[in-house]
């Protein structure tokens, strides 16, 4: 046996001598009487004595042994925690081991090496119960174990549940106490214990956690049954839900008619909703009117407080109800909120129509009395507005920068007044005699003039006049002077004769859909225009015919500022901002910059924007806006532009092809002609070339690469969904100006900013400078995601520098 046992060791020796010479090592061994072989390990041979379990002799072999990785065994095993069901154990690291094998009684788990101080909790424990814990530490190989190390660890006994420890009860008195198409509210009696409440509709959409008890849900569709559940909820845990079933109405509106305002009273007509129970006109008070069952309403007021006054009976009139609020303050704008209610829902839900909002504004209190007026006004310099009337107590005149003082003629007539007195601008004055000369500063002034009759009751006129400031100025004198007759921006309309510098005056009216940019449809054109030369600050025009301005009101359009522009031939919107008066409207806009030209108002139907008041890109983005470059989105209260959000490769692309001349549907504006929309078969063959261009947007990005405006590195890995960077978009724009006729590229100098270094290759020498502009802190940030604020801005450049 021990020559045989010899023999075989010589042998399995020299398959290893074979097999370490062909790069394999193995180990040779015996292990419970077998014989195995192993990589990368040295054989080595001994002799050792062994004692045989079968005959209890000693006898002698050779055993080939190998060096083997040892895996320290775990030290430290702690039990650092108990409760009633769960243990909780750490120990310290062992650098070597790949994992550890933990069993707890009867239950084993593996966790891995990852953490500093290897901590794991056992749950699902008896309580009361003492448990053998063993660890063993598993080598990187996986299989090789280290000698356990043991532990014992006892469980808690199970705890009595404290009647103030557990989870709350289900809310009560769940119900929906407003439902509207686009909205309802909901509440629910309060919970003792809760923290917090959850509410869900539908498919789990969640609609708050909230610590209120009353919620309003403004995301709900219109005509629609919606499922609510509602639980409520602390640190032990939730209630069961409470469900609710409600229905939306259709969406429904109370119409109402033009609002019509004194000094001190607004009133307005609305028409009867078919199947209404009553209706609320609501400011600081609540107006309601109750049906009596025989065609008329009976109409209380009831106050903040919950006093309520009859106000009497109403009967409608061609189907319309009034309302008239008495008693305001003069000058001052009010905006009521108009609903019918309709009948109510299964459960008894108050249901109603969507609010109507009413906006109206006060006039201008009268002078007391007016026994006494002027039977003319006269300027030495600049021409009133609107030309003098008895009845009108305020006017408008503009001078140019070198005429510093004015003067002002009186006339009473003597035969109507024998004693009165005359005072312009606090000095006395002399009836049909100028004035003394009065001082102006740069920019507004206001001249009172007050005539006083012998009883003390007197009338005041209001003149207010600007002068222009000296960068307004543009005059050909080198004093610096102008004849008033040559007033650039005088608001009286001007004749129709051609001007020095300027095309002969443009129609307004009766324009065909492009002869104004942007916003044709359902246009409201006003005769008032204005001529201006270039360099001034500000053009400000005054239109009376209030039946427009009224119509305009209505109809929700915006009275909005539009040059005209003698190469297109178009007018072209601007920034603008109106203020409506009781007789008057003014609007004043940015004039186009180095061009002579004539300015009107329309009214148009154009998105006014509740989220950009005092935002720095506002006047790029409305005058983008009124060209139909953005429409904005339908935001809780009015329509938002989202300035600040990242806009994406497609957006762009589209925005870019339809100013150059890609028209996919019926709305899209175009500047240029350019570029145009390919027929489908091009189309998709451009398409196919390129990943990532949304459906929607095909149309416009298959001409944009035909005509190599879509930057090189985005021509097949277009993703069109994904943000458009700052030097994306700066490459994008000045490819879209090289189409254009007669352009040519000026560099942006990438290199004198700060983070110059950070422009990628492609985008160096391919952005032209009047494009984009560094920050503040002399940064271009070429890589950060494009805002919305900074696409219109970057696109009012552009358009400006085209001749836009």
């Amino acid at each position: 046996m021990k020559k045989g046992l010899r023999s075989s060791l010589t042998a399995l020796t020299a398959v290893a001598t074979v097999l370490s010479g062909s790069g394999f090592i193995p180990y040779v061994g015996i292990e419970n009487n077998v014989a195995h072989a192993s990589e990368n390990v040295t054989p080595v041979v001994t002799e050792d004595v062994v004692k045989s379990n079968s005959n209890a002799v000693d006898t002698k072999k050779e055993e080939v042994q190998a060096e083997t990785t040892q895996i320290s065994q775990p030290t430290n095993l702690k039990v650092t925690g108990t409760t009633s069901n769960s243990i909780t154990l750490n120990w310290d690291k062992v650098e070597a081991a790949k994992k550890y094998k933990l069993s707890v009684g009867s239950e084993t788990i593996f966790v891995d090496n990852t953490q500093s101080t290897p901590t794991v909790t056992v749950e699902k424990l008896k309580g009361e119960t003492t448990y053998v814990v063993t660890l063993v530490a598993i080598g990187a190989d996986g299989v090789t174990e280290s000698a356990p190390t043991t532990t014992n660890a006892t469980t808690l006994a199970d705890s009595v549940p404290n009647p103030n420890e557990v989870a709350p009860a289900q809310p009560a008195n769940f119900k929906a106490s407003k439902v509207q198409s686009s909205s309802i509210v909901l509440q629910w009696s309060e919970v003792k214990g809760a923290d917090e409440y959850i509410l869900k509709r539908d498919d789990n959409v969640l609609i708050a956690k909230t610590k209120s008890t009353v919620v309003k849900d403004d995301t709900v569709t219109p005509n629609k049954l919606h499922k609510y559940y509602v639980v409520a909820k602390n640190k032990y845990g939730e209630s069961a839900p409470v469900e609710y079933v409600v229905k939306t109405p259709p969406v429904t509106k109370v119409e109402k008619s033009n609002v019509d305002s004194t000094h001190n009273k607004v009133s307005f007509n609305f028409k009867q909703v078919e199947g209404a129970t009553g209706y609320v006109v609501t400011r600081n008070s609540e107006w309601i009117y109750t049906p009596n069952g025989d065609g008329t309403f009976s109409l209380k007021v009831v106050n903040k407080t919950g006093t309520s006054t009859n106000l009497g009976k109403v009967t409608p009139k061609n189907g319309m109800l009034e309302f008239t609020e008495s008693d305001l303050d003069s000058n001052k704008k009010y905006s009521y909120e108009l609903i019918a209610y309709l009948p109510s829902g299964p459960n008894g839900e108050v249901v109603s129509t969507d609010p109507t909002t009413v906006d109206a504004k006060t006039a201008e209190k009268p002078p007391k009395k007016k026994d006494i007026v002027a039977d003319s006004i006269q300027v030495s310099e600049g021409k009133l507005d609107p030309k003098f009337k008895k009845d009108k107590y305020k006017y408008d005149v503009e001078v140019p920068y070198g005429e510093k003082t004015i003067k002002v003629k009186v006339t009473v007539d003597t035969d109507d007044y024998k004693d009165f007195t005359i005072k312009v601008d606090g000095e006395k004055a002399k009836n049909e005699r100028y004035s003394d000369e009065i001082k102006l500063k740069e920019g507004n002034n206001k001249i009172k003039v007050i005539i006083k009759d012998k009883d003390g009751e007197e009338t005041e006129y209001v003149i207010n006049v600007y002068r222009k400031k000296k960068d307004d100025s543009n005059s050909n004198n080198s004093n610096g002077s102008s004849s008033s007759s040559n007033n650039s921006s005088s608001t009286n309309g001007t004749s129709g004769s051609k001007v020095s510098g300027f095309t002969t005056k443009p129609s307004v009216d009766n324009l065909k859909p492009n002869e104004l940019l942007g916003r044709s449809n359902g246009h409201i054109a006003f005769p008032e225009s204005v001529q201006a030369k270039a360099g001034i600050s500000t053009v400000s025009i005054n239109v009376y015919d209030t039946a427009k301005i009224n119509k305009a009101k209505a109809e929700g359009k915006q009275l909005k500022m539009y040059y005209y522009n003698s190469r297109s031939k178009q007018w072209v919107a601007l920034s603008s901002q109106a203020t409506i008066e009781a007789d008057r409207a003014q609007v004043n806009a940015q004039p186009i910059n180095g061009m002579n030209t004539w300015y009107a108002v329309f009214a148009v139907n154009q998105p006014k924007y509740v989220d950009i008041a005092n935002h720095w890109a506002m006047n790029s983005i409305e005058r983008l806006t009124g060209i139909g470059v953005f429409e904005g989105y339908n935001g809780n209260k009015g329509t938002i532009f989202k300035p600040n959000n990242a806009i994406s490769k497609a957006e762009l692309s589209s925005t870019l092809a339809r100013i150059l001349g890609v028209s996919a549907n019926a709305n899209d504006y175009t500047l240029y002609n350019v570029v145009s929309k390919l027929n489908v078969t091009e189309e998709q063959s451009i398409i196919s070339s390129m990943q990532g261009v949304p459906d929607w947007a095909k149309s416009y990005v298959a001409p944009l690469k035909k005509s190599n405006i879509i930057p090189n590195h985005l021509s097949v890995n277009f993703n069109g969904n994904q943000a458009v960077t700052r030097a994306e978009a700066g490459v994008f724009i000045t490819n879209a100006l090289k189409a254009t006729p007669g352009y040519f590229v000026q560099p942006l100098n990438v290199r004198t900013y700060k983070d110059g270094s950070t422009v990628p290759d492609w985008a160096v020498d391919k952005i032209d400078y009047r494009i984009m502009k560094g920050d503040q802190s002399n940064n271009l940030n070429p890589n950060k995601p494009l805002t919305r604020a900074e696409l219109a801005v970057m696109i009012d450049r552009t358009i400006q520098t085209l001749g836009w």
